[in-house]
């Protein structure tokens, strides 16, 4: 039910927010320094030089055994990554799965009118996507993941009340578009970690 994906995901937000130890716990990824203009680049938080991990090493040449895959499934930042992208992209098109449903079946929508109300939501998190990259190069991948994710649960925390149907298409359009754009910082984030292996 909608109550049920309005409380997972502010729970989910919550414990991310409140959870997260931030870039201070991370040595390899650390804030852009201060410019004049006030901007931040992808280079601006370049890993620092220290002990190895799976970017710094050799790719493998082909045919070998795939000791590369099974020492970067156990970086924990790795993990991390994908459960980001999971729930940011994962959440993204289970949502456009399911949209066409929810309008017809819930809302009393044709069929065509439901699959172009679906459109129009998937069209915000396939669009945006870019959006949230530069928005996490300018203000931090980590910033925005906090920021997207929590408005993606009060999203959803107000589909749970099932509103009018003007009020849900502007959440689930929101709901997508901040998915879309948490999906892209995401990709901000991957190169500032790993970065030789990129």
């Amino acid at each position: 039910s909608f109550w049920g994906w309005g409380i997972f995901g502010l729970l989910l937000a919550v414990a991310g927010v409140v959870a997260h130890p931030g870039p201070a716990a991370h040595p390899r990824v650390r804030p852009a320094p201060k410019r004049a203009a006030g901007l931040r680049t992808p280079t601006d938080l370049q890993a620092p030089k220290s002990k190895p991990d799976v970017a710094d090493l050799p790719a493998p040449k082909p045919g070998a055994k795939p000791v590369g895959w099974i020492t970067a499934a156990r970086q924990p930042d790795m993990l991390r990554f994908c459960f980001l992208y999971a729930f940011t992209f994962g959440g993204f098109v289970g949502m456009a799965s399911f949209l066409v449903i929810l309008f017809h079946d819930q809302y009393g929508l044709a069929r065509i009118q439901a699959g172009n109300f679906a459109a129009l939501c998937v069209f915000a998190g396939s669009f945006l996507r870019p959006v949230g990259g530069y928005l996490a190069d300018r203000f931090g991948g980590l910033t925005m993941l906090k920021i997207l994710i929590a408005g993606a649960a009060l999203a959803l925390f107000g589909l749970s009340f099932l509103p009018s149907l003007p009020l849900a298409t502007l959440l689930l359009f929101l709901l997508m578009a901040q998915l879309g754009m948490g999906n892209g910082s995401v990709f901000q984030l991957v190169p500032q970690r790993f970065t030789a292996g990129l």
